[in-house]
């Protein structure tokens, strides 16, 4: 946000880590690696060298042959994305576990109405 000259304060709302870039939000930061660990996908980006957001999901879209897999993936990132905006624009700051929970009901929902409707699968590919 900073670099397309948003005026914003450049402290995250979460980590109060001075740090606002993507990575920071989707990798770095404090609270989104604790809503990773508890997802199936268990990531540690703790481990290896720093990415951009765009570079790993384009590596991992292409390396993963599961699409369940990137389901989860996006549904961490947007999961990260709209508790980011909760404490940006409404001053609600999420305890991490409260996160994985909505996803969690997400995902029940999804398939609750996925089993309904007879609607299948989600392909990636």
């Amino acid at each position: 946000m900073i670099q397309r000259r948003c005026r914003m304060d450049s402290v995250c709302p979460r980590s109060k880590e001075e740090d606002k870039s993507m990575e920071h939000l989707c990798f770095e930061c404090i609270f989104s690696k604790h809503i990773w660990r508890p997802s199936r996908l268990n990531f540690n980006f703790e481990v290896g060298q720093s990415t951009s957001v765009e570079d790993w999901m384009t590596n991992w879209f292409k390396i993963t042959p599961d699409d369940e897999v990137v389901i989860e993936s996006i549904k961490v990132l947007w999961g990260i994305w709209l508790h980011r905006n909760k404490a940006v624009f409404e001053q609600i700051v999420a305890d991490p576990s409260t996160v994985v929970h909505t996803l969690n009901q997400m995902k029940w929902e999804y398939n609750k109405l996925a089993n309904n409707s007879k609607l299948g699968s989600i392909s990636c590919r």
